[in-house]
């Protein structure tokens, strides 16, 4: 049983590789979860902002609002950060009310799907 879970714990770190920066282990479930428990500078240092341009490159198409200032609807991208609130706590508190993260942009921008009835 030891080696099993060992093994797993080895394996979830290789798995993280190369996004060492943010790893949070398997206990947190889903990557979705990582903001639920550390944020800041053990989420965030702007590493993840390749990974954004590689998914607005393959996302071409389609339409989306990377950190609205304003309360907006459809796919609204926005860093876990900011989105928490850590530098104003003001500023995505309309998000914060409405809306939980569909999915994840490297480890630290979050995507929301924001209904018209959700403004």
């Amino acid at each position: 049983m030891r080696d099993t879970t060992l093994g797993f714990y080895v394996l979830g770190t290789i798995c993280q590789c190369p996004r060492y920066l943010s790893y949070f282990n398997c206990l947190i479930g889903h990557r979705l979860n990582a903001y639920h428990y550390l944020a800041d500078s053990n989420l965030d240092w702007g590493q993840d902002l390749f990974a954004l341009w590689a998914w607005e490159r393959a996302h071409a198409g389609q339409h989306y609002t990377l950190e609205p200032y304003f309360p907006a609807q459809g796919l609204v991208i926005v860093r876990a950060n900011d989105f928490l609130g850590i530098n104003d706590p003001e500023a995505y508190a309309w998000l914060r009310a409405r809306a939980a993260p569909v999915a994840t942009i490297g480890d630290s921008y979050l995507a929301f799907d924001i209904a018209p009835a959700d403004r």
